[in-house]
């Protein structure tokens, strides 16, 4: 379930990039679910990641209804957590909506949102105004992290970027 964004042909969301294949600690955090904008349970990967290329127990989804403005869909990658993740994409003219559900047994989810470098964020409370123009706004959140990390566009090449990490709590 992860996505890109960009905003008048200029990047706002962005996967934290590929820099390596060089099997090591880089690759696997580059390859990992909190790596992706997208959601983690309990800190894991929703798809099994072994070495530097090989996938196993592939999330898979069970689910998906698409109607006109909006898009829903189920994974199975949580599975043996007894736990499926749900994220819909509702979108208009000046707004898109994304909510993040999971279904089963009651746990933790974060939510990654990797910025690309040249965005700039700016916290007004709760809300994130993105760019000066594109405010981000989370409702029924434990808690919002701005993290430090890196985006990499090429091999070998790092650049500073921010993480939002938003930990919700799944409803009863």
């Amino acid at each position: 379930f992860n996505f890109e964004l960009h905003v008048c042909r200029k990047p706002i969301f962005v996967d934290s990039g590929t820099s390596t294949y060089n099997i090591g600690k880089t690759r696997f955090l580059e390859r990992s679910t909190k790596a992706h904008n997208t959601v983690a349970v309990n800190n894991e990967n929703s798809s099994q990641v072994w070495s530097g290329f090989r996938v196993g127990n592939r999330a898979h989804i069970v689910k998906i209804k698409e109607s006109k403005n909006q898009l829903a869909a189920v994974h199975n990658g949580y599975r043996d957590k007894c736990v499926s993740h749900k994220r819909t994409w509702v979108a208009n003219a000046k707004e898109i909506t994304i909510i993040d559900e999971l279904i089963g047994k009651k746990t933790e989810g974060t939510a990654y949102f990797h910025f690309h470098p040249s965005v700039l964020i700016e916290k007004r409370n709760r809300v994130f105004i993105i760019n000066k123009h594109i405010e981000l706004r989370f409702s029924d959140l434990v808690k919002v992290s701005e993290l430090k990390t890196t985006f990499s566009s090429e091999f070998n090449i790092y650049k500073r970027n921010v993480t939002l990490k938003a930990v919700f709590a799944q409803k009863c």
